[in-house]
């Protein structure tokens, strides 16, 4: 998996798990008072946990096709409109505009890099 769908992913999950903690104490007074089991936090921990990479694929699918698969692999910023061979702007990181598109769109298809991207 690229490192900025990662990045995405720990973000979207530190902020659900902000959220989860910011309202324990709602739910704890909620459950206290006979309106909530108490397995209900748990599974509602574990749906968001699960989710969660789903939706930052799905929007990050989405944002790839608007840039027309011209982000860099490294930190996800957009190539559109710069040079066919060049670095990175945001992170200095060598680039081929047909290596990363061709790259993106493998990952969008099978989830995963192409090796010779990786290795």
């Amino acid at each position: 998996m690229p490192l900025p769908f990662w990045r995405r992913v720990g973000v979207a999950r530190m902020v659900i798990l902000v959220l989860l903690i910011a309202s324990l104490a709602t739910l704890v007074l909620v459950w206290r008072y006979g309106f909530l089991p108490p397995y209900a936090l748990l599974a509602v921990a574990w749906f968001t946990m699960a989710i969660c990479p789903r939706i930052v694929f799905a929007r990050m699918k989405t944002q790839l096709a608007d840039n027309d698969y011209l982000m860099c692999l490294n930190c996800a910023y957009s190539l559109k409109g710069l040079p066919e061979e060049h670095v990175c702007p945001e992170c200095g990181t060598k680039y081929t505009a047909e290596q990363v598109r061709n790259a993106w769109q493998h990952w969008v298809t099978k989830l995963k890099l192409p090796a010779d991207v990786i290795g």
